[in-house]
């Protein structure tokens, strides 16, 4: 199980069978006793070339920092397209 802090809460990724992205509030974080550990102000997600007819490819998903980050989940819709799918409270940590 994944846990992380938002805003001095520690929350843990509790997937269920009828929704796979389910989170567990489980306390206070020790970490950072509360006041909120270290929040990015900005993702990158990150191409190889700007968008144009021959779009770049995926590279990596960075925190403001530089560091690569785990983010969101990686779907195939039944269009056909793939998509990197994620929610606002994820891009807390």
């Amino acid at each position: 199980m994944t846990t992380r802090c938002v805003d001095g809460r520690l929350i843990r990724h509790d997937p269920q069978t009828d929704d796979p992205y389910f989170e567990t509030d489980i306390g206070q974080c020790q970490e950072c006793k509360g006041k909120g550990c270290f929040t990015p102000k900005y993702i990158d997600i990150v191409f190889d070339d700007g968008p144009g007819p021959e779009s770049g490819r995926f590279i990596e998903v960075e925190n403001n920092k530089g560091r690569s980050i785990e983010f969101g989940k990686w779907i195939k819709r039944p269009d056909g397209y793939w998509a990197l799918r994620f929610y606002p409270a994820e891009y807390a940590n």
